[in-house]
């Protein structure tokens, strides 16, 4: 079943400097669907021109044969055609308000959160309670634990409306758990590279070598300290004469995060060859991979939602040693694709002023998070442990590396995502169909968009109306910048004209002249006698 894409093109592309996981998923997810949707034609939903022509440059790219269209937010035609607005986003609320103005039962509207750690993110979904969404409507979440953040903002948003305006009943929509995907066959053909990558990163036949692949970040990704703490204990059962080599693929933000990783490998882990290289290039990626025994992360952050590493150190058909966290525990099977390290943080209720001071602009997002890390952590005896194990045991390592590989091939492959969106599309359609048919009418719009004629009708000493008397000015400035301020809206000079010899130097009723000249809407030709009169074409008689 074929959607309309919320296309927005920064979500879309891993071509600025400093990628984020959300980007890397939307541009796999745009080059999965072209690819195993078995549409056709794909349609966008974009805000300017210049989008919409990224789009079609982006879908002809992937696909040449495929027709590419597009449309503005003004055009809801495409959708009804679809019945999916699809966002890879989760701010929904602009969107269920501008279908409201059409009928709320015309399309789905279905998004997608990664993470849920910032405001922006967190009060996209407490809107999901206020604005009018329905049960035809989706906000994917990619793993059991997002859904947990997910239910609990909406219940906590849902007890304020209770105490508020006494609202019992909502119509919310559904939340279905569906994880983000790889490319697996992207993974193919890693063996035979093995031997020479090695060899260029200076990694021996009797080396272990564990990668990190993602951003190189303190405070929003993974603290390196405990992972460089178990490493240096796991190093003791590397076999004579090899040593354990640690792959850090990323990109660092700032000097600073550069220099604390580093200082940090040297402290804590003497024993262990630390590497970096830039994550941001594919080849430098896929050599990681080819080199790398084991995939190794212990993401201490709010920030995760799901987590793709682990999933393409998977796909690479390496064995995983990552913490108990988030999505991680979705993607990685305990003891058969890897080991999950448990993690611990404060009980609930001990970061309320944390909470305050970023929702009063006190600290930023990025010290909200890292405050919040800095309080959370992975067990390292229990990392050691499990590095340990692998180092010791090729033949597991190979044997969870198969497992996981064939994980994500039955799991994570794009192919099999796309399947289940599809499946979750016609599911709302369905329920759509059902929807009682007032909701195909338009209805009343957003308070905040309100007609401004109305919001603002107290302004004026009268208005105008039907049985407003007007009559040809003497002298007139339509022609003066003073005048045209918004072009577009202006009515044409051939129907300026037309009312002109219609009146004919005679009065009129505004009725007459809606009359003779039907084809303008009403509301139009009143708003357009408005601007003829505020620049002296026209004079309306008391």
């Amino acid at each position: 079943m074929g959607v309309t894409i919320d296309f927005v093109p920064e979500a879309f592309s891993m071509q600025n400097q400093s990628p984020m996981g959300r980007q890397a998923a939307g541009e796999g997810f745009l080059r999965a669907y072209v690819r195993h949707s078995g549409e056709e034609a794909f349609e966008a939903h974009v805000r300017a021109k210049a989008d919409g022509e990224e789009f079609a440059r982006v879908i002809k790219a992937m696909t040449p044969q495929a027709r590419a269209d597009w449309m503005t937010t003004r055009d809801i035609s495409a959708l009804e055609r679809s019945g999916t607005l699809f966002c890879y986003h989760p701010v929904l609320t602009e969107h269920a308000w501008r279908r409201r103005r059409h009928g709320a039962a015309r399309y789905s509207i279905c998004g997608l959160t990664h993470t849920l750690s910032s405001d922006r993110a967190m009060r996209a979904v407490t809107e999901l309670v206020s604005a009018p969404f329905h049960r035809w409507d989706a906000l994917i979440c990619p793993s059991r634990a997002i859904r947990d953040v997910t239910q609990r903002l909406i219940e906590q948003q849902q007890a304020y409306a209770m105490e508020r305006y006494g609202a019992r009943s909502l119509d919310l929509p559904q939340l279905p758990v569906i994880p983000l995907a790889v490319a697996a066959d992207d993974f193919d053909g890693l063996a035979p590279l093995r031997n020479k990558a090695r060899q260029r990163l200076g990694i021996d036949r009797a080396d272990v070598a564990c990668v990190y692949v993602g951003r190189l970040a303190l405070h929003a990704k993974a603290n390196p300290a405990p992972m460089l703490m178990a490493l240096e204990r796991a190093s003791t059962v590397v076999p004579d004469g090899g040593r354990l080599t640690m792959l850090f693929v990323g990109w660092f933000a700032n000097a600073h995060q550069e220099a604390a990783f580093r200082q940090a490998a040297q402290r804590l882990a003497p024993s262990v060859r630390v590497t970096y290289l830039d994550g941001r290039k594919a080849n430098l990626r896929r050599e990681a991979w080819a080199a790398a025994d084991i995939f190794y992360q212990l993401a201490d952050n709010i920030q995760e939602s799901f987590g793709l590493a682990p999933v393409e150190g998977m796909a690479a058909g390496l064995p995983v040693v990552v913490s108990d966290w988030d999505g991680f525990r979705d993607s990685v099977v305990d003891d058969e694709t890897g080991f999950l390290v448990p993690t611990i943080q404060p009980p609930p209720g001990h970061a309320g002023d944390i909470a305050q001071y970023y929702a009063e602009g006190w600290i930023n997002y990025d010290s909200y998070i890292g405050a919040i890390s800095q309080y959370t952590s992975a067990d390292i005896d229990a990392a050691a442990a499990a590095l340990a194990r692998l180092i010791a045991d090729p033949a597991l390592r190979a044997r969870m590396g198969a497992a996981g590989r064939a994980r994500v091939r039955a799991r994570f492959d794009w192919p099999v995502i796309i399947r289940a969106y599809q499946e979750l599309w016609s599911n709302l359609a369905e329920i759509r169909a059902a929807a009682p048919v007032a909701l195909m009418e338009r209805q009343f719009p957003e308070p905040a968009a309100t007609d401004p004629f109305t919001l603002f009708a107290g302004f004026a000493t009268r208005h105008l109306s039907p049985d407003t008397v007007v009559r040809a000015g003497v002298g007139h400035t339509l022609d003066l910048d003073t005048a045209r301020l918004v072009e577009a809206l202006l009515p044409p000079a051939e129907l300026v004209a037309r009312i002109g010899a219609l009146l004919g130097g005679k009065e009129a009723r505004i009725a007459a002249l809606m009359a003779a000249v039907p084809e303008v809407p009403a509301p139009f030709l009143l708003r357009h006698i408005a601007w003829l009169v505020k620049f002296g074409y026209l004079h309306t008689v008391e």
